[in-house]
This record gives C-alpha cells, structure tokens and sequence, in this order.
C-alpha cells in the first residue's frame, strides 16, 4: 500500500472517529440519551469503524486514525470552531482516499477532477460567469422569499459576525476546494446532481435557516450540473470561493 494512501486513510478515518466522539459526548447529551447509552453506542460504532479501518488498511492505520482523532479531539475542546478544519480535512481526505484506493496519484487524481492548467483560464472565465448567474438568480429570489414570509437568514448573519478570522478564511480559501472535491467530485457522480446536492443542503442544517438551506441547495445543482457536463471542478471552486467571500463581506461589514 501506497503512502500517500495511508495518509489518507489515517486522515479520513481520524476524522469518523473524531465525529463519532463528538456526536457521543456532546449531540446526544442534548437529546436526552443516557450516558450509558452514549458510552455503548461510541465503543460501538468506534470498533466498527477501526476494524473496517485495519480489514481495509491494516493496523498502522489504526494506531495512526486513534492518535489523531484524540488530537482532533484536543483541538475542539479548546477551540470550538476548530471542527470547521477539521472536517475540512475529513472531505478533502475522503477524496484522495478513494482515488488512492484505485491507485491514482495526486496528479492523476487532480488530472481526474479536471484540475488542470490546459483548463484553468477557460475554467475561471466561466467560473466568474455562473457566478453572476448566481447573483442574478438570487436577486430574483430575494422577494419571493420575502413574499413567502422566509426571512430566517438572521441566524447566519450572527453566526458570521462573530466566528474567528481563522474561520473566515477557511470559508473563502478552503472550504469551496474541499466542499467541491467531496460533494462534486464524489458525491455527484454517485449519488446524481439532485442526491448530491441534497446532501450539499444538509451539511448547511448547522446554520438554521431555511433560505439558506434552499439557496445551498439549487446552487448544489448548478455547481453539480457543471461538474459533470464540463469534467472540470475549477469553476465550481471559483464560483464557491467568490459567492462565500462576498456573502461574508456583507454579513459582518455591511451594517
């Protein structure tokens, strides 16, 4: 087994656990679940995982995914927003994983995403046009929201506001690169553009807000209908990165 494969592994599988940990300690205390119940369901689903982890990977990346889920671990207890990066990681992981797992370089996998140069200008002109097609579609919805009574985007605005410029620039430099690696790259070729881009829409629950919510989800299609119609993720990425960057922009600076 490849190097870089168990890297990948150590990292995807660090990044299970560790959310298998958090979800044990901290979401299912606030449903109400014992904390037996809690106990048995993590040693549970840990041993799972690990045993999948060492038929698949062997033992090396066992003891390497246990290491750094508790570092992980570490990170979020003493910096909350820390899960951000984290499962950052865990997407971008996911990804090479797989390719790995087929035997595909970095490159290789790159050259399969359609990370290329020969693509990169043209992919970046087209990136900067759906996004005003984005802009253009949003300026459209924003009254139908306000007709329908959806007027729930306040929460992510406070949410904004407040989060740690470290954050600030995983949502505009790493987040798009790895959020299109995994639902676009992975995700959409498998699971189609509607499944992926449902998906897309529920990693955004966090956030409470059902206009947010319906506007991941139909951008989801439109960056998932490029992806697989064009081959290439560059502009996807860009789109991502300028519509995240500009959102910020005017949720904490605009009043």
């Amino acid at each position: 087994m490849s190097t870089h494969r168990r890297i990948w592994a150590s990292l995807l599988f660090s990044t299970l656990l560790f959310l298998i940990i958090a979800f044990a300690v901290s979401s299912f205390k606030n449903l109400g679940i014992p904390e037996y119940a809690r106990i048995f369901a993590f040693m549970l689903l840990g041993s799972i995982l690990l045993a999948y982890a060492q038929k698949k990977e062997g033992i090396d990346v066992v003891l390497s995914s246990a290491a750094l889920s508790i570092l992980f671990l570490a990170l979020s207890l003493r910096q909350v927003f820390a899960s951000t990066a984290i499962l950052s990681v865990g997407m971008t992981a996911a990804t090479f994983y797989i390719y790995a797992r087929r035997r595909s370089g970095f490159k290789a996998t790159l050259r399969k995403l359609g990370i290329t140069r020969n693509k990169l200008w043209s992919e970046l002109k087209y990136g900067f046009l759906i996004t005003l097609a984005i802009y253009a579609i949003l300026l459209v919805l924003m009254p139908v929201y306000n007709l329908l009574g959806i007027q729930d985007a306040e929460g992510v605005v406070n949410i904004i506001r407040f989060v740690p410029w470290f954050i600030i620039i995983l949502a505009v430099v790493v987040n798009p690169i790895t959020e299109e690696l995994f639902f676009r790259g992975i995700l959409a070729p498998r699971m189609g553009i509607i499944g992926s881009s449902i998906i897309f829409a529920l990693f955004h629950l966090a956030y409470g807000s059902v206009v947010e919510m319906i506007n991941v989800f139909w951008i989801g299609l439109i960056y998932a209908h490029i992806y697989l119609s064009r081959h290439s993720l560059i502009a996807p990425i860009i789109s991502h990165m300028i519509i995240n960057a500009t959102a910020i922009y005017f949720m904490r600076f605009g009043g």
